[in-house]
């Protein structure tokens, strides 16, 4: 299930299901925090590792990793989401010192976040 999977798709889940069920999901870059019916709630993070956003009519990468904390609580969880900034000039000269072809070029579509 993801973040724009529509309603009617997890009907069948949701009635398999007698208690809250909080699923954490992945593969999509948006953060996302969906209540489904009574009982499930769909949480992405967001990026984890490689966010991107178009800007300018390009796409470009993200300097910032995205991820969220589950903390038990008595009727359910707790949920925090967290993006942490990646040091650009750091990852930067990391690319460029690695001896990968098209180095510069990779640097370069790294921006902040």
């Amino acid at each position: 299930m993801r973040c724009w999977t529509p309603p009617r798709r997890w009907n069948g889940w949701k009635n398999c299901v007698q208690r809250t069920v909080s699923m954490p999901s992945g593969a999509a870059a948006t953060r996302t925090s969906r209540c489904c019916g009574h009982y499930w709630r769909l949480l992405n993070p967001g990026s984890v590792g490689l966010p991107f956003q178009k800007r300018g009519g390009k796409y470009v990468n993200l300097a910032y990793a995205e991820y969220l904390l589950l903390d038990r609580a008595r009727q359910g969880w707790n949920v925090t989401f967290r993006r942490v900034p990646y040091d650009l000039a750091a990852l930067r000269a990391g690319i460029l010192a690695s001896g990968m072809p098209h180095a510069q070029w990779l640097a370069d579509e790294w921006v902040e976040g």
